[in-house]
């Protein structure tokens, strides 16, 4: 797991922000901004109707900013990022040092990694998507932790999404960082593409949190 956080370590390179555009998110008493990587843009229409349904079916966090692909194509719906803050952590304030030390050791005991496969995660997913879009869907697969850098605790993996209409699979790397002491989740979405796609993807997620700057506080 900690080889796969450094190797992330050595391919970042920082995204240009000369020229893009800007998205912003608000926490309660500060604000926060960052470049829309190339490629990517606010969901607009339909997207912002499936961005809206998918933050509405997770329960457990609020969810700060969508960013999609800008082009409509059947990849497209399978690669987009989430910024996320658990609900009971919103007023929380952290340095970032030890909360990736804690993390660290939380990554370090069986009990996480049994319980991040054991599917009790996939069964609250499904749950929640299933209420918000009116039928049933099945997910399986699993999110395991990756390691750590000095800037993310990183979780990854690869799951199967399943209904009547729709079968696909999707990975996943996400880092959990702290900007400005507050607690943020930056997750990168892509098509399947084994352990060397959910790598890139950790380095997706890193990127985006290293380029998130607070604005304001108040």
């Amino acid at each position: 797991m900690r080889l796969l956080a450094v190797a992330v370590a050595f391919l970042i390179t920082p995204i240009d922000a000369v020229g893009a555009q800007r998205a912003s998110f608000r926490m309660p008493g500060i604000e926060f901004e960052l470049p829309i990587p190339a490629g990517y843009c606010l969901p607009q229409g339909a997207q912002a109707d499936a961005a809206q349904l998918l933050a509405a079916a997770d329960s457990l966090n609020v969810t700060h900013l969508t960013l999609v692909r800008c082009e409509e194509s059947p990849e497209a719906a399978t690669d987009y990022n989430l910024i996320k803050t658990p609900r009971q952590a919103l007023l929380t304030t952290i340095e970032r040092r030890a909360f990736l030390d804690s993390v660290g050791e939380a990554f370090a005991t069986t009990e996480l990694t049994q319980l991040m496969e054991s599917g009790s995660l996939n069964s609250q997913s499904e749950e929640g998507i299933s209420q918000v879009i009116g039928r049933q869907i099945d997910i399986s697969g699993s999110i395991r932790p990756l390691g750590r850098d000095q800037v993310c605790a990183y979780v990854g993996g690869t799951v199967q999404m399943q209904s009547n209409e729709v079968s696909y699979d999707i990975s996943m790397g996400a880092c959990m960082t702290i900007v400005s002491s507050r607690l943020l989740f930056i997750y990168a979405y892509g098509p399947a593409s084994g352990s060397a796609g959910v790598a890139r993807l950790m380095v997706r997620a890193r990127r985006l949190a290293e380029s998130i700057s607070e604005t304001s506080s108040r």
